[in-house]
């Protein structure tokens, strides 16, 4: 069952792709954010890990490191971004609410994944 229509909140979606678009690797030509549509599942694949002081473990926090931040605070100046670190918690607890999932980051080669569970389509 979708829930209010859909397979996941767009807030979630918006985030995942703006950070995407804000933490890829620039320096890696050819490469482009990727979302990719399963039967169950949505993933963004961005290019390049993260940074260096950055794991897994921390981005699940309040924590903020870009690899581009006069792109950030470009985006942040015209009201696309939020606040800085508030980004991974609030696509954590949204995805709880939404279908008591959360997403799920992993590194995959050269690239960052965000992969979230989409509610049922019944």
């Amino acid at each position: 069952m979708r829930v209010n229509g859909e397979a996941v909140p767009y807030a979630v979606l918006r985030e995942t792709i703006i950070n995407a678009a804000v933490h890829r690797d620039y320096s890696i030509e050819g490469n482009q954010v990727r979302v990719l549509i399963f039967d169950d599942a949505l993933q963004v694949r961005s290019p390049g890990g993260l940074t260096n002081s950055m794991t897994l473990d921390k981005i699940r926090g309040y924590n903020h490191e870009t690899r581009n931040p006069l792109l950030a605070q470009f985006l942040r100046r015209l009201n696309i971004m939020e606040e800085f670190g508030r980004g991974v918690p609030t696509m954590i607890y949204t995805m709880r609410a939404f279908n008591h999932t959360e997403p799920l980051f992993e590194i995959d080669g050269s690239e960052f994944v965000v992969t979230l569970r989409m509610a049922a389509a019944y």
